[in-house]
Order: C-alpha cells, then sequence, then structure tokens
C-alpha cells in the first residue's frame, strides 16, 4: 500500500465487533487517507543493495468542488538465500536445501471526493516465500505465494439536519491467492458489503451513532494437488447496531452499545454488547473500564472445505469473546501515558484438529484465557525531540491449564525517538522487541528455533530548500532509511501446523539511499 497519503493511523484497542461487525476480534486499526491542500506531484525513491527498491508516486488536485488523491508503490526486497528443513512423510527422514526467498510487492491507489459524493479503490499485489512442511519429498513443498487484494467504494454523506447526518457506503473487495506448487491451490473471494450509519447529536451531553449492514460472500478454491479438491460457496450476514456517548456530569461519560448479527447457516445469533465508564478525576487524568464482546464468524474455509490434507465443518460457529478492560490515561501537552489491564476469555476457538492425521479438520476447541498489563507514553522533552515508549506483558491459558497456548513473548516493548529540526533534518529511530518465546515452540526440524529479538529501524529526512539557499534543491528532500539496523535474523513458530517447526521471516538488515521531490 502506498503509505504516502496516510495522514493517520488510529489504533481502537479492545473488541469493536459492536460497530465494526465480524473479525473486530481484539481491535480495530484505522487507516485515513489525507485529504488534497494542494495540487502537485510527489515522486520518492529509494534504492538499495542487491537491487532493493521503494519507490512511490502520489498526484493530488484539490479544486473548489472536487480533489483528487492518487498514488502507486512499487517495492522490492533482495532475496533471501536461507537452508530451509522440513520432515520427510515417506523416507521418514529431515529434508535440507538451499531455498530463495522472494518479497515483492505493488499497490495503487485513488480517492475522488465530488461535494458530498466519494470513490475509493485501491489495488495491492505481493509475492512472498510459501512452504508446505511435513510432506513427501516427491512433491515440491517450497515456492512462492502471489496474494492480490482489490478494493473499491462508494459513499454518499448527508446532513438531514443540525443533529442528524448520514452516511451510506458499498463496497467491493476481492482477494486472491496462488501458489507455485502442491497442493496448488487457486483462491478466489468476493465480499459486496452495503452500509447505513446514522449520527444523531440529541444534545450535549448525548450523542448516538446506529446503523446497518449487509454483507455477501462468495470463495472459489481449486487445489491440483495429488488429489484434486474444491470449494465453492456463498454465504450472507446482516447486523443492526447502535452505541450511545452520555456526558452524566464535566466528568463522567458513559458508554453503551448493541450490535445484533445474523450470519447463514451459523445457528448463533450473535448478540454483541458494550459497556463503559471514563472518570476524570482532573482535567488531565481520568479511569475507564470498558466491557465488551466480539464475534468472528467462520470462514468459508473452514466450514466447507472438502481437501483430504483438510476440510471443513459445517458445525463450526462463531469465535467469541468477552473482555474487561481497565485504565488510568494522563494527557498533558508534554506528556501523554497510560496503563492497562486487561482480561479477555475467548470460547469456541477454531483450529486445526491434527489429532487425526489421515484426516485433519477446522474444529471449534475450548476456551483460552489472555490477560495482561499494557504501558505506554509519548513525551515532547523539546520542540525538537520526541520520545516514545510502551511495554507489554501478557499471559494466555486454555481450560486445560496449559500455559503459552499463543506463540506470542510474554513480554514485548517498543521504544522511539525523533529529531525535527527547523534547519531540515530529521531523524527517526524506533526499537521493536519481543522477548523469549517458551521453550514449547524450539524446533525439532533442524530450522533455527523462535527467540527473543529486537529490530531497530532507521529514517532520516534532508530537506533542502532549507539547508541550501540554492533554488535547484529547494523541491528536493533526500531521504536515508535502514531497516532492521542490528541485522536480527527471524525465525517465527508455524503456528497451527506439527510442533517443532519455524518459518523464516526477516532476512536481516536492508539499507536505502533515495530522494523526495515535489512539484
Amino acid at each position: 500500500f502506498p503509505v504516502d497519503v496516510i495522514e493517520k493511523i488510529e489504533v481502537i484497542k479492545g473488541p469493536g465487533s459492536v460497530l465494526y461487525g465480524s473479525g473486530a476480534f481484539a481491535g480495530v486499526i484505522n487507516i485515513i487517507t489525507e485529504k488534497p491542500e494542494k495540487t502537485g506531484v510527489t515522486l520518492i525513491g529509494l534504492a538499495g543493495e542487491e537491487g532493493a527498491l521503494d519507490a512511490t508516486g502520489k498526484v493530488s488536485y484539490a479544486g473548489d468542488e472536487v480533489s483528487v488523491l492518487a498514488a502507486a508503490k512499487n517495492y522490492t526486497i533482495n532475496d533471501w538465500e536461507t537452508d530451509w528443513s522440513y520432515f520427510d512423510s515417506i523416507l521418514l527422514t529431515k529434508i535440507t536445501k538451499e531455498v530463495s526467498i522472494t518479497d515483492t510487492g505493488t499497490g495503487g491507489f485513488v480517492d475522488v471526493n465530488y461535494k458530498n459524493f466519494r470513490v475509493m479503490s485501491s489495488i495491492n499485489q505481493w509475492q512472498k516465500f510459501y512452504a508446505i512442511p511435513d510432506f513427501a519429498s516427491f512433491f515440491q513443498a517450497d515456492g512462492n505465494i502471489t496474494m492480490k487484494k482489490e478494493f473499491a467504494n462508494v459513499g454518499y454523506s448527508h446532513e438531514m439536519s443540525d443533529k442528524l447526518s448520514m452516511d451510506v457506503n458499498g463496497s467491493l473487495t476481492r482477494s486472491r491467492a496462488r501458489v507455485t506448487h502442491w497442493p496448488g491451490y487457486d483462491r478466489d473471494s468476493h465480499e459486496i458489503l452495503g452500509e447505513v450509519t446514522g449520527f444523531y447529536t440529541a444534545s450535549d451531553e448525548l450523542r448516538l451513532v446506529f446503523g446497518g449492514t449487509y454483507r455477501l460472500i462468495t470463495a472459489v478454491e481449486h487445489n491440483e494437488g495429488f488429489v484434486e479438491a474444491s470449494l465453492d460457496a456463498d454465504r450472507y450476514d446482516a447486523a443492526l447496531y447502535t452505541q450511545a456517548d452520555y456526558w452524566v456530569n464535566d466528568t463522567l461519560k458513559l458508554i453503551g452499545g448493541i450490535q445484533g448479527n445474523k450470519v447463514e447457516d451459523i445457528d448463533d445469533m450473535g448478540i454483541v454488547p458494550r459497556v463503559g465508564v471514563i472518570k476524570y478525576l482532573v482535567p488531565e487524568l481520568n479511569v475507564k473500564a470498558l466491557y465488551s464482546s466480539a464475534f468472528r464468524a467462520p470462514s468459508l474455509h473452514q466450514v466447507y472445505l472438502d481437501f483430504p490434507g483438510l476440510k471443513g465443518d459445517t458445525d463450526n460457529t462463531s469465535e467469541l469473546v468477552d473482555t474487561i478492560d481497565v485504565g488510568l490515561n494522563y494527557n498533558k501537552e508534554k506528556l501523554q501515558g497510560s496503563v492497562n489491564y486487561f482480561y479477555s476469555q475467548i470460547e469456541d476457538l477454531i483450529y486445526q484438529d491434527r489429532s487425526n492425521p489421515v484426516d485433519p479438520v477446522y474444529a471449534n476447541g475450548g476456551e483460552l484465557t489472555i490477560q495482561g498489563f499494557e504501558c505506554e507514553g509519548k513525551y515532547y522533552a523539546t520542540r525538537e525531540f520526541l520520545l516514545l515508549a510502551s511495554a507489554l506483558y501478557q499471559q494466555s491459558e486454555d481450560d486445560d491449564d496449559n500455559d503459552h497456548v499463543t506463540p506470542i513473548p510474554e513480554m514485548s516493548g517498543k521504544l522511539g525517538v525523533s529529531y525535527m529540526a527547523d534547519s531540515g533534518i530529521t531523524v527517526g529511530l524506533f526499537d521493536n522487541y519481543h522477548g523469549d518465546f517458551d521453550s514449547i515452540y524450539d524446533t525439532v526440524d533442524g530450522n533455527p528455533s523462535p527467540e527473543a529479538y529486537n529490530t531497530l529501524d532507521l529514517n532520516c529526512r534532508f530537506e533542502m530548500g532549507k539547508l541550501s539557499t540554492a533554488s535547484l534543491w529547494e523541491d528536493v528532500t533526500f531521504l536515508v532509511r535502514v531497516d532492521n539496523l542490528t541485522d536480527e535474523e527471524i525465525w517465527l513458530p508455524n503456528w497451527q501446523m506439527l510442533p517443532g517447526q519455524s518459518i523464516p521471516v526477516t532476512q536481516g538488515r536492508t539499507a536505502y539511499v533515495g530522494a523526495e521531490v515535489a512539484f
């Protein structure tokens, strides 16, 4: 995706099915693209070692009634040559081979606004390494997967009165996936979604959001492996929802919402509530307590797939989660921070049941509990310096008292610092730390075991229009970027497959230099 069109990213924590429907299980990431304020063209090109490339072109037009934003991106990182091991289920021996891991993609985006109408579309395609471990050597067990996502949305907004406004949206999403080797599957799904949303300001104290959605999903999958199989199914779902925010007084805010859902061929009627309270102790400090539920309907793949290596089950029901989130938040001009405790109980998780290796199947599991603490903060030390930090501690346990049932470290943290000078120099460093994995994720297939790691990224901008008096450089910015500065090679657990496997994820350091030119 051409990230240079993004104005900001909102992270809405906690289950969000009341407003966002199926899949808003642990949170929602809302990407908000910028609105053109001027007409112009921006070209960004970064070149790295061994053919690595990151190039973006952006065009914007800001008229009196019409605005247009369009961008395209091409990304290629140099191939990663490494050894990969798997278990030959026929010869009953470990096989090690050298593989070349590809990572490349292209994307485009366009957004057109005319009065109250909006048309937005994007197309993204990327190619990655894809492997089938624990299979016979006479099948090619590794190769590439090509994934493609196409999206289009048409929207209309209208103010019915000074208190009531309405949004109407219709969208189409198409997702494709194709592998180059066994089992040779080709997946193609379409999602058509219609949504009507209303915003009503009853008074200064009370605001309401309400609406409804209808969605139709179709999926086709064809496998050309040892035994051919196919999936051809469709399903609709519908929902009605509402949420209210009410200020009891200047320091106390109440939140309440509910959504009702109907998913075709799924017996359970998903009713998900959300209630919360926010109390301001002083203007800068508040305490919040939130209870919310969410659901995730089983995919068509998990219900209707009929393939010898893995089958769906029509008896699968929706996954459900209930979460309690309690937090303390501080917000002042130079310092912002929060401390949160969360407790989530998940029921009917869908997993790959491989207890019968001859006939593995998607099935609903038992209960899973995840709880932990999160701390995060932001500090503006000066006008030039910004510090960011967060830490997360979490544990998982199933209803059989097994710990570490998800391949997520107990400890993780992030630390960032940026310097932005009036002279036109910007330097940013951001570190992402993941702690040690439990020993149950150690490998037995010969690949590296997952370990704790840091990925430190560096971004530098040198705006020549501020650094130089020459008019030639007025609209030129030189760029330096280093991904994974510490040169960490990262392997992660191959979750939900047979135990003791890992997969290659990050090859190490990649450095880029380039320029941004605006016209």
